[in-house]
């Protein structure tokens, strides 16, 4: 059995290995055409050094840690995504940037930030964490319903106090979003029903009905509220649990994924586009009564190809970018140096904003009841009009990401220390949750929305999620672990006493 262990282990250390060497020879290949495309040694050495420290990130403490996870897809979402997708166009990383020696050189100090910030916390005692492991089925099944009953019930409520923020800037309305933080507590529902389908079946099945129906009713929540974001955290929580309960992909699952993507990039999101500003100012029934009506006119012939047309030919006004030399349907969310590069423009250009734009972030951990004054418009619409790239009302899901944010309050000074300390308190969080994805669905919970906006969310995001968000859906899962114990041991008590 020894043995058999150390052969496993070998096995798993030499295809890490191979991985591991296919992917520099890769990136080696990729460095090379670049210099093919005329790419600057200047900017093709940062860029090398900012990939293989995302692989040294990822390495420090394995695919199983939800720190390494998360520091690697940031740099992946930040710059190396841009890279891979610019060879792919035969376009030098240097092409279609305002500022790309400084953008590049403020991207490898954030990736060497998050680096020792993980590092760092690594060594740093913490006490023991909240959440371990878990492989309770019944306690999985019992969690999978609660947290679908909690987090609809507060998502229903969110949708009946909340004015969309776009709505409420032209109106005098006040609203309450307090219940939002709650509602992502649904996604566990997914997370605990895949663990408990994998569990039951030893690993042969990860969907049954119920997880369909979740996954079907995340769809539907992403349609309403018109937003891409809710389908990424549905699929998200499904893909994750899987890999990370049986540590394989299928390849059943691998077709499925691919076809999701298909959907997200030439259904969902045009779909979502299409219909978005006129559900922003509509009440949930009025949604409703919207949906219902035109729902047939979304899937016919010809509405199906305008939506292609428009990811194939789309094009925005006012905050554009071109990094690609061409206007591509929501994938600069995933190029994110981009809207770096813009904002270090903007800001040699004039000068920074200030450190008040970042304290301005703390005031929105603050419920509305103990600061009234507080300020429902997003941070990244509130800098793009400050820096004026796009006109004061306009408002959307602009990118200012935590290095942009930073660079635009306090420039080169901001990003030496703001991403830094960010990384710190992100990573500290991590580990006193439980940082070990093994079976980990608590740490699966916390991983979704940080893979979906870790490189995009601005300081101030940054502080909501991690400062208020976090600590009250630990707080809320707590409480329904504790109910259950309760339960748990009134019901044994009461079986023994029959005995």
């Amino acid at each position: 059995m020894i043995f058999k262990r150390q052969k496993n282990t070998l096995a798993a250390a030499s295809s890490g290995r191979r991985h591991l060497f296919f992917g520099l020879a890769v990136l080696f290949v990729i460095l090379l055409l670049q210099l093919f495309f005329g790419t600057p040694p200047f900017i093709l050495m940062i860029a090398f050094i900012v990939i293989v420290m995302s692989l040294l990130v990822l390495l420090e403490l394995g695919i199983e840690n939800s720190a390494s996870v998360v520091g690697f897809f940031f740099v992946f979402n930040t710059a190396t995504f841009g890279v891979v997708l610019k060879t792919f166009f035969f376009q030098s990383l240097d092409s279609n940037l305002y500022q790309p020696s400084a953008v590049f050189i403020v991207v490898l100090l954030g990736v060497l930030e998050l680096y020792f910030a993980l590092k760092i916390v690594r060594l740093v005692p913490i006490g023991r964490p909240l959440f371990k492991a878990t492989t309770d089925a019944r306690y999985l099944k019992y969690l999978s319903i609660v947290s679908f009953i909690v987090g609809a019930f507060f998502w229903l409520l969110n949708q009946r106090f909340l004015i969309d923020r776009r709505a409420s800037f032209y109106t005098e309305e006040s609203s309450f979003g307090g219940f939002a933080s709650f509602f992502h507590v649904f996604y566990m529902s997914i997370i605990a029903a895949t663990a408990y389908v994998i569990l039951s079946s030893k690993g042969k099945k990860s969907l049954n009905g119920w997880v369909i129906f979740l996954i079907v009713v995340g769809s539907i929540i992403g349609i309403v509220e018109s937003r891409k974001i809710e389908l990424a955290y549905t699929f998200l929580s499904y893909y994750l649990t899987s890999f990370y309960f049986r540590r394989v992909i299928s390849k059943t699952q691998i077709a499925t994924l691919t076809l999701f993507i298909a959907f997200a990039f030439f259904i969902f999101g045009p779909v979502v586009h299409t219909f978005r500003s006129e559900l922003w100012f509509l009440s949930f029934p009025q949604k409703v009564d919207f949906l219902r009506d035109n729902w047939r006119s979304v899937l016919s012939k010809q509405q199906l190809e305008s939506l292609l047309t428009k990811v194939l030919s789309h094009r925005k006004s006012g905050y554009d970018f071109e990094y690609f030399g061409r206007n591509m349907f929501f994938i600069d969310r995933f190029a994110t140096i981009q809207h770096i590069d813009l904002i270090i423009d903007t800001v040699e250009q004039q000068e920074a904003l200030g450190g008040g734009t970042l304290l301005r972030g703390y005031t929105r951990v603050l419920p509305k009841f103990l600061y009234a004054k507080k300020s429902t418009i997003s941070q990244a619409d509130e800098v793009t009009w400050e820096l004026g790239l796009r006109k004061f009302g306009v408002i959307g899901f602009p990118t200012v990401p935590l290095l942009g944010h930073a660079f635009a309050a306090l420039g080169w000074f901001g990003v030496l220390v703001i991403p830094f300390y960010m990384f710190i308190v992100l990573f500290l969080i991590l580990k006193k949750i439980g940082w070990n994805l093994y079976q980990n669905i608590y740490a699966i919970f916390f991983l979704v929305p940080l893979l979906v906006n870790v490189h995009q969310w601005t300081h101030t995001q940054y502080v909501y999620r991690l400062l208020r968000e976090f600590p009250l859906l630990i707080i809320l899962l707590l409480l329904m672990s504790g109910v259950y114990k309760i339960f748990y041991r009134v019901k044994q008590r009461a079986g023994a006493s029959h005995v």
